[in-house]
Protein backbone atom coordinates (compact mmCIF):
# COMPACT_ATOMS: atom_id res chain seq x y z
CA UNK A 1 0.00 0.00 0.00
CA UNK A 2 2.80 2.16 0.79
CA UNK A 3 4.65 2.03 -2.33
CA UNK A 4 1.50 3.52 -3.97
CA UNK A 5 1.25 6.59 -2.20
CA UNK A 6 2.58 9.87 -4.48
CA UNK A 7 4.39 12.12 -2.63
CA UNK A 8 5.69 14.00 -5.63
CA UNK A 9 2.14 15.59 -6.12
CA UNK A 10 2.43 16.97 -2.48
CA UNK A 11 5.77 18.71 -3.41
CA UNK A 12 4.68 20.17 -6.70
CA UNK A 13 2.02 22.13 -4.96
CA UNK A 14 3.23 25.91 -4.89
CA UNK A 15 2.34 28.64 -2.29
CA UNK A 16 2.43 32.51 -0.76
CA UNK A 17 0.97 31.42 2.38
CA UNK A 18 2.31 33.41 5.95
CA UNK A 19 0.95 30.63 8.30
CA UNK A 20 2.85 29.24 11.26
CA UNK A 21 4.89 29.29 14.45
CA UNK A 22 7.40 32.21 14.34
CA UNK A 23 10.66 29.78 14.70
CA UNK A 24 9.92 27.21 12.58
CA UNK A 25 8.84 29.48 9.38
CA UNK A 26 11.54 28.68 6.49
CA UNK A 27 13.19 32.18 5.22
CA UNK A 28 10.46 31.60 1.64
CA UNK A 29 7.88 32.21 4.15
CA UNK A 30 8.69 34.73 5.79
CA UNK A 31 10.41 36.64 2.89
CA UNK A 32 7.19 36.24 1.00
CA UNK A 33 8.02 33.93 -1.73
CA UNK A 34 6.41 31.38 -3.23
CA UNK A 35 7.62 28.17 -1.79
CA UNK A 36 6.51 24.24 -1.63
CA UNK A 37 6.16 21.32 0.79
CA UNK A 38 9.66 20.93 1.50
CA UNK A 39 9.97 24.23 4.20
CA UNK A 40 8.45 21.54 6.37
CA UNK A 41 11.90 19.67 6.25
CA UNK A 42 13.27 23.54 7.38
CA UNK A 43 10.45 22.93 10.33
CA UNK A 44 11.96 19.48 11.14
CA UNK A 45 15.69 20.60 11.58
CA UNK A 46 14.44 23.48 13.91
CA UNK A 47 12.57 21.04 15.92
CA UNK A 48 15.43 18.99 15.99
CA UNK A 49 17.62 21.46 17.05
CA UNK A 50 15.57 22.34 19.47
CA UNK A 51 15.37 19.21 20.89
CA UNK A 52 19.08 18.69 21.36
CA UNK A 53 19.98 21.84 23.23
CA UNK A 54 16.50 23.24 24.75
CA UNK A 55 16.09 26.79 22.47
CA UNK A 56 15.11 27.70 19.09
CA UNK A 57 18.41 28.43 16.90
CA UNK A 58 16.84 32.10 15.88
CA UNK A 59 14.67 33.34 18.35
CA UNK A 60 14.70 37.03 18.76
CA UNK A 61 13.89 39.38 22.02
CA UNK A 62 11.29 40.01 18.99
CA UNK A 63 9.22 38.73 16.02
CA UNK A 64 10.88 41.26 13.46
CA UNK A 65 14.03 40.06 14.92
CA UNK A 66 13.43 36.41 14.76
CA UNK A 67 12.74 37.21 11.33
CA UNK A 68 15.83 38.48 10.57
CA UNK A 69 17.67 35.64 12.12
CA UNK A 70 15.76 33.55 10.23
CA UNK A 71 17.06 35.24 7.08
CA UNK A 72 20.47 36.34 7.99
CA UNK A 73 22.15 34.31 10.15
CA UNK A 74 23.13 30.88 10.61
CA UNK A 75 22.29 28.56 13.59
CA UNK A 76 25.15 27.70 16.03
CA UNK A 77 25.96 24.22 15.67
CA UNK A 78 28.53 24.12 18.37
CA UNK A 79 26.29 24.02 21.00
CA UNK A 80 25.54 19.78 19.29
CA UNK A 81 27.59 17.53 20.65
CA UNK A 82 26.35 14.28 18.23
CA UNK A 83 27.98 14.27 14.75
CA UNK A 84 24.89 12.84 12.89
CA UNK A 85 22.62 14.75 14.33
CA UNK A 86 24.74 18.28 13.94
CA UNK A 87 25.68 17.00 10.36
CA UNK A 88 21.81 16.32 9.83
CA UNK A 89 20.54 19.71 11.11
CA UNK A 90 22.91 21.68 9.26
CA UNK A 91 21.54 19.95 5.97
CA UNK A 92 17.97 21.03 6.91
CA UNK A 93 18.79 24.06 7.42
CA UNK A 94 20.73 24.99 4.63
CA UNK A 95 19.50 28.40 2.87
CA UNK A 96 20.07 28.60 -1.13
CA UNK A 97 18.72 31.83 -2.94
CA UNK A 98 15.88 30.93 -0.12
CA UNK A 99 15.37 27.92 -0.85
CA UNK A 100 16.39 25.51 1.44
CA UNK A 101 16.67 21.66 1.63
CA UNK A 102 16.74 19.44 -1.57
CA UNK A 103 15.47 16.29 -0.56
CA UNK A 104 16.78 14.01 -3.80
CA UNK A 105 20.06 16.07 -2.93
CA UNK A 106 20.01 14.96 0.60
CA UNK A 107 19.04 11.74 0.22
CA UNK A 108 22.01 11.32 -2.32
CA UNK A 109 24.44 12.81 -0.40
CA UNK A 110 23.52 10.09 2.77
CA UNK A 111 24.03 7.65 0.21
CA UNK A 112 27.65 8.60 -0.01
CA UNK A 113 28.42 9.01 3.52
CA UNK A 114 27.56 5.39 4.30
CA UNK A 115 29.23 3.85 1.60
Amino acid sequence: MLDQINTKSAVDVRSHSFVGTEEYMAPEIVTGKEHDSTVDWWSLGILLYELLVSYSPFRGTCQKETFRNIIHSAPDLSVIDSIPAKSLIKKLLTKVNCHLFNRDVFIESEEKTRR
